[in-house]
């Protein structure tokens, strides 16, 4: 028997994407894509250097420290 399988596109990217600065922390918030079911947010100095610093699952805000 023959299996074959068809790979799915992934989700749109989310939108209206704001960073709000407060006292050693940022705000992200964002609108959802409707196929995601969830988000990974990462940081670093330049668009080679980044690292993932949380899995946030399929929220629309998170709260960066440090």
């Amino acid at each position: 028997s023959t299996v074959s399988a068809t790979p799915l596109a992934p989700p749109a990217a989310p939108t209206n994407l704001a960073a709000t600065a407060g006292n050693a922390q940022v705000l992200l918030t964002w609108t959802k894509s409707s196929a995601a079911t969830g988000y990974e947010i990462h940081r670093g100095t330049s668009s080679g250097n980044l690292g993932n610093i949380a899995d946030v699952g399929n929220v629309s805000t998170y709260t960066a420290t440090g």
